[in-house]
């Protein structure tokens, strides 16, 4: 399997962390800058979905006309579909009318997404049943922040990616993890829209301090266990790719892993974009020349779940 290409895309709507420093003085924005590193969010318009996003990334791809005949497989990952019946895959096929024959699949992940999604992909493609897939990563976050929570209002931004990934001889991704702690869901949450039971609560709610401490504990050691289980050491991968959650998120990691900051990309300037967040980076370090064929790099996601996963890829 290897990835052809990779294109995003982010609303028009744009708030400065100036202008919200305006309108909530109280906030003490500066500082708050220097703990995420972010500049702008970006938020949808009242009518526009994950899928609206989507759509939008996907037309920046090259000839996708001609391409678009060639697609068996279409895997959307999404926190903030347009419906919950049916799936955005499902919606997203009959718009780009697409053959019959292709495989649909919506996952629900956040910012452990990007992995989780290449490695289905790379399955479907090893055992023939795709031979050109579509990995879609598009959430809408704006619309389940309450806009008055300091936590999550200065960190999410909405964005979408589209990864088109082809079957090959040659191999991209040759080795992935995962993990999962599902006792401790309730660190990032989102209560309304489902049917457990009523709730007053209709906004994401996120333990800041709890989520760092999870990516502190759980991320480090999964990554010297893959390093070491493909036998190779932190200075043979080319760049370290990190879930772009925040400046210190990522600082943080840095320090415990005692990575070469050169190695490791930052990309926090237009928010939080949860699952598209690795992509977007990627198609970045990508577009501007800074990878040559054969460099490794190291993918790693965490977030909603809770849950993290690590890919190693050969460019």
């Amino acid at each position: 399997m290897i990835i052809k290409n990779i294109e995003f895309f982010f609303p028009k709507n744009k708030l400065t962390y100036k202008n919200l420093n305006k309108k909530f003085p109280k906030w003490k924005i500066n500082t708050t800058q220097k703990i995420t590193g972010i500049e702008n969010l970006y938020f949808v318009d009242k009518n526009q979905t994950s899928l609206d996003l989507a759509i939008h990334a996907i037309k920046k791809i090259k000839n996708f006309k001609l391409l678009k005949n060639k697609i068996d497989g279409l895997i959307f990952c999404t926190q903030t579909p347009n419906r919950f019946i049916p799936s955005n895959s499902s919606i997203l096929h009959g718009i780009l009318k697409l053959r019959e024959s292709c495989f649909t699949l919506d996952i629900s992940h956040g910012c452990s997404g990007y992995v989780y999604g290449l490695t289905i992909a790379k399955k479907l493609l090893e055992n023939n049943t795709c031979k050109n897939i579509l990995l879609i990563n598009s959430d809408t976050y704006s619309k389940i922040i309450n806009p008055k929570d300091r936590i999550t209002k200065v960190i999410f931004s909405d964005a979408a990616s589209v990864t088109h990934l082809q079957k090959s001889k040659k191999i991209n991704i040759f080795s992935s993890a995962f993990g999962s702690s599902g006792e401790n869901f309730n660190k990032l949450t989102l209560e309304k829209g489902g049917f457990e039971r009523s709730s007053k609560k209709n906004s994401l709610n996120m333990d800041g301090m709890g989520i760092m401490s999870f990516v502190n504990s759980k991320v480090p050691d999964q990554i010297i266990n893959l390093l070491k289980k493909n036998k190779l050491l932190k200075r043979n991968i080319k760049f370290f790719i990190f879930h772009q959650a925040s400046k210190i998120a990522i600082d943080s990691l840095v320090r415990i892993l005692e990575l070469d900051k050169k190695k490791v990309i930052y990309d926090l300037k237009d928010g939080n974009t949860v699952s598209a967040s690795i992509p977007i980076a990627l198609k970045k370090i990508i577009k501007n020349k800074k990878l040559k064929r054969g460099d490794l790099i190291l993918l790693s996601g965490f977030g909603v779940g809770l849950s993290w996963a690590t890919a190693l890829i050969r460019y």
